[in-house]
């Protein structure tokens, strides 16, 4: 991953905790925070952070784009509550990336949220063609499977998906211990011929690469997020959300 960020990526520096003099020394205008879970408790320990408290007061703009409580019920403190309402209340635009953040944002937080896509889903497949083009084709028939809390249970169902449609199981991971590279991890999906994972951004690359697929909801990292995701794209929608986040974002950043 580290090669891939490197020679795709223009990075600052590394900046090892949030602090109001990262944001000065780099002269922003604006500050952005999400995607993904970035705001559910159990996943952040500087949540407050999570809504820019470490901007302090500098005069900069304050965006969220596709932020994610995980989930579809509130899991904060009311000392969480009342410290993320204040901070939310100053920000100058808000995104959310389940259409039931919308709602939480308004009955907890006292703002207003507009429900977007996910950043991955704002490039198209030709996009992402791109960057996994240097990987030989897998012309075999075989199923990948990204999962990332494997269990019996999970085991029981890909294999009997695989044998049903006569496919070779091909697992692979993203963790610190991978051994694939972000355009063979890219290029999985690409040449599949079928997909089943408990992942967010695995059903995410599978409804980009037009695979057909097999989604197992993990409750424990939070199934809204699926439901969301699946009910735009089985509405046939996906295309006009994406126009509509595209457009969201560039008011948000030039308004």
């Amino acid at each position: 991953m580290d090669i891939f960020v490197k020679e795709n990526i223009s990075l600052t520096k590394r900046v090892k905790k949030y602090e109001t003099k990262s944001v000065e020394d780099c002269n922003a205008d604006v500050v952005l925070v999400g995607s993904d879970q970035v705001w559910r408790p159990k996943y952040n320990y500087f949540l407050e952070d999570m809504f820019l408290r470490f901007v302090n007061n500098l005069p900069v703009k304050r965006i969220s784009y596709a932020a994610s409580f995980g989930v579809d019920e509130w899991e904060y403190s009311l000392e969480q509550t009342n410290a993320c309402s204040a901070l939310a209340r100053k920000f100058n635009a808000i995104s959310v990336r389940e259409e039931s953040g919308v709602k939480l944002c308004k009955e907890h937080l006292g703002v207003n949220a507009t429900w977007v896509l996910d950043p991955t889903l704002l490039l198209r497949k030709e996009d992402y063609l791109k960057l996994c083009q240097e990987v030989p084709v897998n012309s075999s028939h075989f199923m990948a499977v990204y999962v990332l809390n494997l269990n019996d249970s999970v085991k029981a169902i890909y294999e009997s998906v695989a044998k049903e449609k006569n496919l070779e199981v091909k697992y692979f991971a993203a963790d610190a211990n991978a051994s694939i590279s972000i355009p063979e991890w890219l290029a999985m999906f690409r040449d599949a011929s079928y997909v089943v994972t408990d992942s967010f951004h695995g059903t995410v690359f599978s409804i980009i690469f037009g695979k057909e697929f097999k989604c197992i909801y993990n409750e424990t990292r939070g199934a809204t997020r699926f439901e969301s995701l699946l009910n735009l794209y089985n509405s046939g929608k996906l295309e006009e959300m994406r126009e509509f986040s595209l457009n969201w974002l560039k008011n948000a950043l030039e308004s």
